[in-house]
C-alpha cells in the first residue's frame, strides 16, 4: 500500500470516527462541547478539570466515553501513545 492511499484510508477512517459519534449531539452547544472532546482526545489532552460546573462534567463524560472510540482509531494508524 502506498503512502498516498494509506493516508486516504486513514482521513476515510477518521471521518468514519467522526460520523459515528456525532450524531450524539442534540443541539449547537453540545456540537461545541463533542468537538472539543474529540480535538482532546485526538492531541492526548487528558481530561482533569475537576471544577463544580455543569459543562465540564459533560465534557470530562464525553471524553470519557469517545477515549476508547479515538484510542481505537490511534492504534489502527499508529498514533497512539499506547502499546
Amino acid at each position: 500500500m502506498t503512502k498516498l492511499s494509506s493516508n486516504f484510508w486513514e482521513l476515510e477512517d477518521l471521518a468514519n470516527l467522526v460520523e459515528d459519534t456525532f450524531d450524539t449531539c442534540s443541539s449547537s452547544r453540545e456540537e461545541i462541547i463533542w468537538t472539543i472532546c474529540l480535538l482532546r482526545g485526538l492531541m492526548n489532552v487528558p481530561n482533569k478539570r475537576k471544577e463544580n460546573h455543569p459543562n465540564n462534567y459533560h465534557i470530562n463524560l464525553w471524553q470519557y466515553q469517545l477515549h476508547p472510540i479515538i484510542e481505537k482509531y490511534k492504534k489502527r494508524w499508529k498514533h497512539s501513545n499506547y502499546a
